[in-house]
């Protein structure tokens, strides 16, 4: 089996029969657990003998529009580090050295490629590759978008900032509005009162309406920030720069030493003033938290929220979305992948395909037929596919079949058992209680044993209670085997339930007698038994 690779780098030796070279190809990887083998996309140096080793370069004889120079071959091989989709029938090395090679339509619609920093997530998207994909519900799935704009804002130690503006199919966020708001219609629950210096009404609206429509989400978290928190950074954050929005997006207070924050509940309509941060109750919906701009007195006031749009209320589908994404940096478990395809996505046909999916009245969703990958899928390269569905029904078609052969394995050992026992019919009906009741014995001697050593116990106490034990499983075993003879004899003269009957009616006796006499050999001995 030979071993494909791309030469990144060639050095020569003082030997002149050797050489080393820089590849990059499949390399096997023992994982933490040590358990098992996975193949990683690796750069690896190798010293190669000329003379000895066998080596060969491979030549592709394609169109002039399909070849790719070297240094476009060595960029495509190094973006595709530290992918781990190696399949030896549809991605192998030799796969790998011919999608770098030439520009071809691969027999792989992509490949996952993990993404640890902003940077290199802000590079992915600025050279065509767009389709993002991160965990969602507490690692559930993978929910997948197409970036249509993705700029890196800051970076921290801990997590990086970055801007984006992206196409996916799913609910809308909850973004920063600022509408007219009836106050008659909603439950007036409580306010929160700011002790100390607060922004002024003007430098809260100019920080409004460089937020409207913004969305914040993080891929590890899914939702970053709340209503509350977004009308406390309005009231206390010194400016809209990047610490103050990284000090939102991590959920930390703000001047917490320097401004008393409490609520007050049983507040009247007739006592609210502008700039006021209010917590209400609207339609029955859960408490929400927003901020007064504009007061007359009257019913209609001017306030910002933090929700989803009244008229996207209970919309499921294609949308567009732009905000600010935090990024936490997990060397160890990446939570950001970006799918490498062969040749960048048209921004432009993808502006014109979204535009289409979202005329033709295409607003719904469906986990199997038209999911988040099934929509950027279609709009990246005109064909709807999710890998995701199509495992899910794999294994779904898979489960009847599995779960009958599981079953038929299960049970095949249990019908020999009972085919077994059934030849030993006469000593189950009669003596099954008293073999109960032996078994019972082994149980209670290891628990004797386990006080003794644990608790400590003298001998004699120890000796009386394991004779106590014997008495009782010997005369369970010596009644089972009465029982068994009995029903042996006497299965000539009886039909079947008559003697099931006999049996039952002499083992059932039997065995209660077992218990009666122990109990007075225990009473008599003054033997206790906790």
């Amino acid at each position: 089996m030979f071993q494909h690779a791309i030469v990144v780098d060639l050095k020569t030796t003082e030997c002149p029969d050797e050489i080393i070279l820089t590849l990059v190809y499949y390399a096997v990887k023992l994982t933490t657990s040590l358990m098992f083998i996975q193949r990683i996309v690796s750069s690896c140096q190798k010293r190669i003998n000329i003379k000895k080793d066998r080596l060969f370069l491979i030549e592709y004889h394609v169109a002039d529009d399909r070849r790719v120079t070297g240094e476009a071959a060595v960029r495509r091989a190094l973006s595709r580090l530290g992918e781990a989709e190696y399949n030896i029938q549809w991605n192998n090395s030799r796969d790998l050295v011919r999608w770098c090679s030439t520009s071809h339509p691969t027999n792989r619609e992509f490949s996952k490629v993990p993404i640890y920093y902003g940077r290199d997530l802000e590079t992915a998207v600025a050279h065509g590759q767009m389709q993002v994909m991160y965990r969602r519900l507490v690692g559930f799935y993978f929910h997948h978008v197409m970036m249509r704009e993705c700029k890196l804002i800051f970076e921290g130690k801990r997590c990086d900032l970055l801007s984006y503006r992206c196409y996916e199919s799913a609910e809308p966020n909850s973004v920063v509005l600022i509408e007219r708001l009836n106050l008659e219609d909603s439950v007036l629950v409580g306010r929160v009162c700011y002790h100390g210096e607060t922004n002024s009404l003007e430098k809260v609206r100019d920080k409004a309406n460089q937020l409207l429509g913004v969305s914040f989400i993080s891929e590890a978290t899914d939702k970053v920030i709340n209503d509350r928190l977004l009308c406390e950074w309005l009231k206390l954050s010194s400016g809209p720069d990047v610490e103050d929005l990284m000090h939102l997006l991590m959920g930390s207070g703000f001047n917490s030493n320097e401004v008393r924050i409490e609520t007050e509940f049983f507040v009247s309509i007739t006592d609210l003033k502008p700039l006021d941060h209010l917590i209400i109750r609207r339609n029955g919906k859960h408490k929400e938290h927003i901020l007064l701009l504009d007061w007359n007195e009257g019913p209609e006031a001017s306030c910002i929220r933090f929700d989803v749009p009244s008229c996207m209320d209970g919309y499921l589908g294609p949308l567009e979305t732009h905000g600010y994404m935090i990024m936490e940096r997990n060397p160890s478990t990446p939570t950001v992948y970006v799918n490498v395809r062969n040749r960048p996505i048209d921004a432009d046909l993808m502006d014109k395909r979204m535009s289409n999916v979202s005329s033709r009245g295409r607003a719904y969703y469906d986990v199997l037929s038209y999911n988040c990958e099934h929509m950027c899928g279609l709009i990246s390269n005109g064909r709807s596919y999710s890998a995701q569905a199509t495992a899910f029904g794999n294994h779904a078609a898979s489960f009847a079949v599995r779960a009958g052969r599981s079953l038929y394995l299960a049970l095949l050992p249990l019908s020999n058992l009972f085919n077994l026992l059934g030849h030993f019919r006469y000593f189950l009906t009669g003596g099954m209680v008293l073999l109960s009741l032996l078994i019972l014995a082994v149980l209670d001697s290891s628990a004797v044993f386990h006080r003794a050593r644990r608790f400590g116990m003298t001998r004699r106490e120890l000796r009386r209670r394991l004779g106590h034990i014997t008495i009782l499983a010997l005369f369970s075993a010596v009644s089972s085997v009465l029982a068994f003879l009995m029903g042996h004899f006497l299965s000539d003269r009886f039909d079947g339930l008559t003697m099931k009957a006999v049996c039952f009616c002499i083992g059932v006796p039997l065995s209660l007698t077992g218990i009666v006499l122990c109990r007075l050999a225990d009473y008599y001995r003054h033997v206790h038994i906790p």
